[in-house]
């Protein structure tokens, strides 16, 4: 596991990383984390939901979070604040000034806030436009007490409750963007609709999720599927074999047909097959809309690769287009390996971390 010394310090670990001892050394040495390129205005951050499995078996608490990211500087983070925030939506007076001080002690700066419309909370309908409103008005207050600027709003939130919140987002000036998530398209009709409405005001825009970028099937979930049986390695690596090389989906799930290959392999075959992967140069007519971004992953080798997400063309384009924001590592893979090892996710932030700091120009 990569230590906080380690990250700070010189990662040990194979090839590239190597190399960059020295600059993480002179970074722990001076305190703070090195600075980004010059070209750049992309700054460095954590989605707390990364930390989901530790905070829900109690082992790491809320300022335990704040730390961790202080710690590795990722500062610029995203809060879920239905998972970290006591009585939510309605945090005692305490504990907000407890917020605001634990800011201050780690030089952290909150940059986004999830908000959850959960439309279908209700056993009798489906929130109407008055109630999602409410629901927005209701985390876009709780954003603003925690000195947050930015609202990410999760891909399905209903387009007619976007439109209805603009005006309220003018007037509280803060910022709303909608992830745009695996598998929608970055040309699709659903982006395209967001797009007008993202042209009409500057209070509003997009959260690109890098899962749009994902280029090679994920090998967490492929040998979690084989270690439960939904699936055998041999049709998991006949899928993903047939899948690389452009065979047509129905003949694959005609073949593994006559194989025994598991109760699972027509679902994984359709996961593997949703895989399309995005152009990153599609991104560069909505960067000036994105303001926060979302660093998907799904877990990392040693060396702090990726497998299944290839960022090198990414940051290039974003660069490019100038975007001035953060990037927020969000870390999903805890479900496709707790069954191994149980609290992977510090590691996994802490090595998609050193990636980015690589790609970057940091180190």
């Amino acid at each position: 596991m990569i230590s906080r010394r380690d990250f700070m310090g010189g990662v040990a670990a194979a090839g590239a990383v190597a190399a960059s001892s020295a600059a993480l050394a002179a970074t722990k040495k001076a305190g703070s984390p090195a600075p980004a390129a010059a070209a750049g205005k992309i700054r460095r951050g954590v989605a707390t939901y990364s930390y989901q499995e530790e905070v829900f078996v109690h082992t790491m608490t809320v300022e335990d979070c704040m730390r961790e990211m202080s710690d590795i500087g990722a500062k610029h983070f995203e809060l879920i604040a239905e998972m970290l925030v006591p009585n939510f939506p309605n945090p005692s007076t305490q504990w907000v000034d407890q917020w605001h001080g634990w800011m201050q002690k780690y030089d952290l700066h909150p940059a986004c806030y999830t908000q959850f419309i959960d439309s279908l909370r209700t056993k009798t309908h489906v929130l109407d436009v008055e109630e999602g409103v409410q629901t927005m008005m209701r985390d876009i207050r709780l954003a603003k007490l925690l000195g947050i600027p930015r609202i990410r709003a999760l891909v399905g939130t209903p387009i007619d409750i976007l439109e209805a919140t603009i005006a309220h987002l003018e007037k509280e000036d803060i910022w709303m963007g909608v992830e745009i998530h695996f598998p929608i398209p970055l040309e699709g009709h659903l982006v395209e609709r967001l797009r007008k409405l993202a042209e009409k005001t500057d209070h509003f825009g997009f959260v690109p999720d890098f899962g749009i970028f994902q280029n090679k099937p994920n090998p967490y979930l492929r040998e979690r599927m084989i270690r439960d049986g939904a699936i055998t390695a041999e049709a998991a690596h006949f899928v993903e074999n047939s899948w690389e090389n452009k065979v047509p989906k129905d003949k694959v799930k005609a073949d593994i047909a006559k194989m025994s290959a598991g109760p699972g392999a027509n679902g994984f075959t359709e996961v593997t097959y949703m895989i399309q992967p995005q152009d990153p140069r599609d991104l560069l007519p909505f960067i000036s809309k994105c303001r926060h971004i979302h660093g998907k992953t799904w877990g990392l080798t040693e060396d702090c690769v990726d497998p299944a997400i290839d960022l090198t063309q990414v940051i290039p384009v974003l660069q490019k287009g100038g975007y001035d924001g953060a990037i927020a590592t969000e870390y999903e893979g805890q479900r496709m390996v707790q069954d191994v090892y149980p609290f992977s996710s510090v590691e996994m932030v802490r090595r998609h971390q050193v990636m980015l700091r690589r790609l970057l120009g940091e180190i």
